[in-house]
């Protein structure tokens, strides 16, 4: 009988393996480098950081074979860094994120640590799998190429009155500076309909970016576990009751 050769779970063979069937799996995206991620999370935020821009980020980052070999959630605090100061999977990666945003990451190793790794933790040649969230950009920041939606009725419920009210009330006083014949506008915006034009995307903009945010952070309240939720107790059952009685027993024993 031949001898069986064990690949390496986390070895090179295994990474490029899990990264060909990892591609076509649902809601995983591509990119040209090889890197993979998928979008756990999408953040409020309008904004990128840039290369060199510091970035407080929450990550955890794991083998193939599920071990973990850092986390700052485990921690307990956030770490900041810039793109330009990590691997080239998380300087692409963070380049393309927004605060809030949370990603499931696949680096291959030629965008991690490459052949050598980072003993004893990281082996050589291992493809990493990150969950990483921007919490805060403390530096300079590109704007994100937005695309909005068409809202729905229980969106644009999140644009308040007093919303439409401040709009209307920035709207009138560009027209009463226009009609009583500031330089800088009338220099900008020679007609009215130039200055009509100029209005309606001014509000247009304000209510689609605070719809964006909005519905956005209410998405992630309603995912959110409740605090009734998270705390009440197990159900009892015919079931679950001799696991309980068993861990109610042991708490309680005699040492």
């Amino acid at each position: 009988k031949g001898t069986r050769v064990m690949v390496d779970p986390n070895g090179p063979e295994a990474g490029a393996a899990f990264l060909a069937e990892n591609k076509d799996k649902e809601g995983v995206i591509t990119l040209a480098s090889g890197l993979q991620y998928k979008i756990l999370e999408e953040g409020p935020g309008m904004e990128h950081p840039t290369v060199s821009s510091p970035c407080e980020c929450h990550y955890a980052g794991r083998l193939l074979d599920g071990s973990e070999f850092d986390s700052s959630y485990k921690r307990g605090s956030p770490t900041t860094f810039a793109p330009n100061q990590v691997i080239k999977g998380w300087t692409e990666a963070m380049q393309l994120m927004v605060v809030g945003d949370k990603w499931e990451m696949y680096i291959p190793m030629e965008m991690a640590y490459g052949p050598s790794g980072k003993p004893p933790k990281i082996p050589g040649g291992a493809t990493l799998i990150f969950i990483m969230e921007i919490i805060k950009i403390k530096g300079d920041k590109v704007a994100k190429q937005m695309v909005f939606p068409t809202w729905t009725a229980d969106e644009l419920a999140l644009w308040l009155d007093k919303d439409e009210a401040a709009c209307q009330s920035w709207r009138a006083g560009r027209s009463e500076k226009w009609e009583a014949g500031d330089e800088k506008l009338r220099a900008s915006y020679p007609t009215r309909e130039e200055l009509d034009a100029f209005l309606d995307k001014g509000c247009e903009s304000s209510k689609n970016k605070s719809l964006w945010k909005r519905t956005r952070t209410a998405k992630k309240k309603a995912a959110a576990p409740s605090a009734s939720t998270a705390s009440a107790p197990a159900k009892l059952t015919k079931d679950t009751a001799p696991a309980l009685l068993t861990k109610a027993l042991y708490t309680f024993k005699e040492p």
